[in-house]
């Protein structure tokens, strides 16, 4: 699957998210087989939209605050087989509603992101390209 290029978004139009910081990563779009749980509750967060080595975009279930820290495991299932979960922290950095789909997207950025979930998610990139 080719890397998520595409601009016209319209999360790509929240203004207190620099353009720059946006796109930082190569991304690849999932296809709802990603979801992020709060390790804190257990409760899941979302499902995630797309993803990178340097954070990750979902639909949320729950409001959350912006800037918020969470300790995140994101559950994979990739052609009907579950794999090992991915164990990051993350920063809510921005949200968005998207009236269109009565939902609320938010991006997230890694600031702990281990050698081995570097690993793992390096994996499903190379899965996902085929």
């Amino acid at each position: 699957m080719p890397p998520n290029t595409s601009s016209n978004s319209p999360l790509n139009s929240v203004p207190d998210w620099p353009v720059e910081d946006r796109r930082a990563h190569e991304r690849y779009t999932d296809h709802s087989y990603l979801r992020a749980f709060n390790l804190a509750d257990g409760m899941l967060l979302g499902e995630v939209h797309d993803i990178s080595l340097g954070g990750l975009q979902m639909k949320l279930d729950r409001t959350m605050p912006r800037r918020g820290t969470y300790a995140v495991r994101i559950d994979v299932r990739m052609e009907g087989d579950n794999r090992s979960p991915i164990h990051v922290t993350a920063r809510n950095v921005w949200t968005h509603p998207v009236d269109l789909e009565k939902a609320t997207y938010a991006g997230f950025v890694f600031i702990d992101l281990s050698e081995q979930a570097r690993t793992q998610l390096e994996a499903i990139f190379a899965e996902l390209r085929g």
